[in-house]
């Protein structure tokens, strides 16, 4: 069976539609179930994010055909995606205002069985695996792969490989057991392989593929979630539409084609035998002769047909792309909007210029929150360390997150401290201004600030900021675990750039 480097390969170099197709059949199935866990069973949803992964994937062919197995990368990168899409998801149901219509997990039945207790916790473990064990555990269990298969695929023997997948179990019962989920290891076998992969919706490939190749040939490296950021639902639903509409007729004319031609060899065949001079039959002849016309006029026909339709798509693509820059247009007016409201909410506290920031130490919590911001446009590493403290659920995710990463990119940046020194102090996004509108304690050691601040870009921003007093009596802004999907964007995304640079 030709690997998955191969056909993402001949992908990249030759944009045939057949390898990737056969790609998305290979993987959809475990992609597709990563991402229902991740959205707690949001079928619609899961299915964007597998076009999202697919389209991630067709547009990063030429960096990732050096790969023979893309299940990690996929896995990984299904991950990723739904925690981006959840993220997008609260936020457009927090602004249409529809939390109250959000359902309450169901009460839990003390005899629930144990796949109730590891799927919440599952994908999250499987991330701080190393990326040998976890690929060796995607691809017998989730992938339901023998033993032989999965040695063949990591260059193993058999025997190897099994004793991989055990170590590999074993190691992820462990976690679960400091979760609170009791397991022997040929029980949690039986359950990642039963209950991990789900098959995909019927149709749900071909829409992807479909769609992928679409974006791919038409709109770039435009992918389905910055989409959804772009537009709303009923817009995205109507050019899903258009796009099946077109893309079905295009399948089955290349079909009708393609049995028109074998028709056709087969009547070339059959006169040529005909006009041998022992087996001359006049009549015979001139009725293959005839059919073989009609065929060809109707070959003929069809491949305008294929014409016009293709002219079509790519009159869509120019649409859609003239419809996503007038929706970017409103967005960006819908911000500045938002942008003037937040401003006008309190405007006896006036905006301090980063200009005007100083090193104000941390004896309060707007100390220490000047200091930290301070301490960000002068790129002080010392200040910026001396501003900060970790919430502990957070530092554990982020510690974990971490070990999963890439050996070069945790040798690029020594500690998890580092790569957040690195995007906090030299990739975020600049602030022009800031001010604090109000202080609210929580008790003698707790206080949270509501702030807000101007980017350079023209952005406004309103946030509450934690703080916690220290042994030492100075105040720290606090990093909380609401951060760590961002950190795992960032991790995963200086892997990629470690890999496209070698």
């Amino acid at each position: 069976m030709v690997d998955d480097g191969a056909l993402l390969r001949e992908y990249a170099q030759s944009g045939s539609e057949d390898a990737f197709a056969e790609l998305v059949r290979r993987h959809l199935d475990l992609v597709y179930s990563t991402a229902l866990r991740a959205v707690n069973g949001d079928e619609p949803l899961a299915k964007d994010v597998c076009q999202s992964v697919f389209i991630d994937l067709s547009r990063k062919a030429s960096r990732l055909c050096n790969h023979s197995v893309l299940t990690g990368w996929l896995y990984t990168s299904a991950c990723f995606a739904s925690a981006k899409a959840v993220r997008s998801e609260q936020r457009r149901r927090a602004r249409e205002q529809k939390a109250d219509t959000m359902q309450e997990p169901a009460a839990r039945s003390a005899e629930e069985p144990d796949w109730q207790k590891i799927q919440p916790v599952l994908d999250s473990l499987m991330l701080g695996l190393k990326d040998s064990d976890r690929e060796a555990l995607l691809l017998r269990y989730f992938e339901k792969r023998s033993l032989a298969d999965v040695g063949n695929k990591l260059g193993l023997s058999e025997n190897a490989a099994r004793m991989r997948v055990e170590r590999a179990l074993e190691r992820l019962r462990e976690q679960l057991f400091r979760r609170g989920v009791t397991s022997t290891a040929t029980a949690l076998a039986i359950v990642l392989t039963q209950q991990t992969v789900a098959s995909a919706p019927f149709g749900l490939a071909a829409s992807v593929t479909a769609s992928t190749l679409g974006a791919a040939s038409a709109a770039g490296s435009l992918s389905i979630l910055n989409l959804i950021t772009m537009t709303n639902i009923k817009t995205i639903l109507i050019g899903a539409v258009i796009v099946a509409g077109v893309s079905a007729p295009l399948i089955v004319q290349h079909q009708t084609n393609a049995r028109l031609r074998e028709q056709i060899e087969a009547l070339r065949s059959q006169l040529s035998l005909s006009l041998h001079p022992q087996q001359t039959n006049v009549a015979t002849d001139l009725a293959n002769l005839e059919q073989l016309r009609s065929n060809s006029a109707e070959l003929l026909r069809l491949r305008g047909e294929v014409t016009s339709l293709r002219h079509q798509v790519a009159t869509f693509a120019t649409n859609r792309k003239d419809s996503t820059e007038q929706m970017n247009a409103l967005k960006r007016s819908g911000e500045e909007e938002a942008g003037k409201a937040l401003l006008a909410k309190s405007p006896e506290i006036p905006l301090v210029p980063a200009h005007q920031w100083t090193n104000v130490g941390f004896t309060t919590p707007a100390a220490a929150f000047q200091t930290l911001n301070w301490a960000v446009a002068n790129h002080d590493t010392n200040a910026f360390a001396g501003a900060l403290v970790w919430d502990a659920q957070a530092r554990a995710r982020a510690d974990a997150l971490f070990a999963a990463a890439p050996e070069s990119v945790r040798q690029r940046y020594g500690t998890v401290d580092g790569i957040i020194f690195d995007w906090w102090l030299n990739n975020a996004t600049p602030i022009a201004a800031n001010r604090v509108l109000s202080q609210m304690d929580e008790g003698p050691n707790e206080a949270t600030l509501l702030e807000q601040h101007v980017y350079t870009d023209g952005r406004v921003r309103e946030n509450t900021v934690q703080f916690q007093r220290d042994d030492n009596g100075g105040w720290r802004q606090v990093i909380p675990p609401e951060l760590m999907p961002k950190l795992a964007v960032v991790l995963n995304d200086a892997g990629i750039a470690a890999t496209t640079s070698k």
